[in-house]
């Protein structure tokens, strides 16, 4: 038997993980706090669950609880930034029950900070973009435009 699939947050990005797992015959399950295109997929089941970002601790638990029920462990997809990094922060403690999808705690999460990711670039002296705060922007001179300019949160 195929180890089943939980996809979670089931955007687009969702979706087409649930479409090309599930199509080959895999086991799927669509979990998302909200119904999201995901959740209306044929080659899934929907659950509903606990929102990460609004309390971490309830959507683990559930993740857990859902996880030991299986009969196989199941692969978990976090299908964004905000739900990997809960997943990779609880990684060992779902590794006991499922197979998690995500490097470590410390990597995703310097991955996902901007701010760090690009530092740390900068000091190995890879080609990393430049980035001022709100703060500094009188800082910028002539010669580094064009620039793009992009909210950090």
């Amino acid at each position: 038997m195929k180890n089943p699939v939980i996809v979670y947050n089931t955007s687009y990005n969702g979706l087409s993980i649930i479409q090309e797992l599930g199509s080959i015959g895999i086991p799927c399950f669509a979990l998302d706090s909200t119904y999201s295109v995901g959740a209306f997929s044929k080659y899934a089941k929907f659950r509903k669950c606990p929102d990460p970002l609004r309390n971490e601790k309830a959507f683990i638990d559930f993740l857990y609880d859902f996880c030991a029920k299986q009969s196989s462990k199941p692969v978990l997809f976090p299908t964004n930034d905000e739900w990997a990094l809960v997943t990779a922060k609880y990684k060992e403690k779902l590794s006991e029950v499922a197979i998690p999808c995500v490097a470590s705690f410390g990597t995703v999460n310097i991955l996902l900070s901007k701010d760090l990711f690009y530092k740390i670039g900068q000091q190995k002296n890879y080609l990393t973009p430049q980035t001022w705060d709100f703060h500094s922007l009188d800082n910028i001179n002539e010669n580094q435009f064009p620039i793009v300019a992009k909210p950090k949160y």
